[in-house]
This record gives C-alpha cells, structure tokens and sequence, in this order.
C-alpha cells in the first residue's frame, strides 16, 4: 500500500533553505513544501503533514512555539529542529515536549543528519499511516 508522506519545512533564511531544498530533491524526498514565514506555513498546513522541519529561530516566533502548535494539531508530526542554537537545556526542553530531532546547523554533515532523520521518520510513520488507510477503507 502506498502513503502520501508530506514534510513541510520552515526556514526564514532563504539562502538555507535553498539548500535544503536541492539536497532533500538530491536524496528524494517526496513530497516537500518549503516556507521561508510561518504565515505561509499555516496557509497550507492540512492534517497530513507527517514531518514539520522547523528552523528553532524563525522570527517573529521560534521553533519549539511552532511545534507546540503543530503537535496540538497533529500529535503523530515527527518535528525536527534545525538550529545555529547549542543550548543544552533548549534541546532538553525540545525533546522532552516530544521533539524528534534536533540538529545543529553548525555542524557540517546538518543536511546529510537532517535527511537521514527525515528519513527515519518516514519509516516510522508508513505502518502506522498504512493502518489508518486500511481501517478508513474499511470504516
């Protein structure tokens, strides 16, 4: 059975996500919009974004606001955050609210641990969709 996985990604430098964008269509991600504000984040969110890439210092907001929003919404998101910020106790606190990932932009493989997490996601999130597809077929 075949399910439509849809990562969104939110980044306000445009330069980054630029990047993100030609390596995540290098290693095939499906299925992936690009936002560089949260306005036009939410204008296209629906209940099947799966994967939400979240830059942690997207202003006027942060990353970790943008998550909380998107796990009320959907508390199934793998959320990864993408950041320049090394606080140890920013990243407890990301991954304790049930972050899946987070990973520094300092780092010069981020892209590569960002794909590979996205990655991982998708794995995880394919029997569980799969499921849900089964049952709402047969509800």
């Amino acid at each position: 059975m075949e399910v439509n996985i849809v990562t969104f990604v939110l980044d306000d430098s445009k330069i980054e996500l630029l990047l993100m964008e030609r390596s995540f269509n290098a290693a095939k991600i499906p299925n992936t919009m690009f936002f560089t504000n949260e306005e036009d984040f939410w204008s296209h969110y629906h209940k099947d974004v799966h994967i939400a890439v979240l830059d942690y210092n997207i202003k006027p907001n942060t990353g970790l606001n943008i998550a909380e929003k998107l796990l009320e919404k959907n508390p199934y998101c793998k959320i990864i955050i993408h950041s320049a910020i090394e606080d140890a106790d920013i990243v407890m606190k990301a991954l304790n609210m049930g972050i899946y990932k987070w990973f520094t932009k300092t780092d010069s493989d981020h892209l590569e641990k960002c794909i590979d997490g996205i990655k991982k996601a998708i794995e995880t999130m394919k029997p569980f969709l799969e499921y849900q597809q089964l049952k709402n077929q047969y509800a």
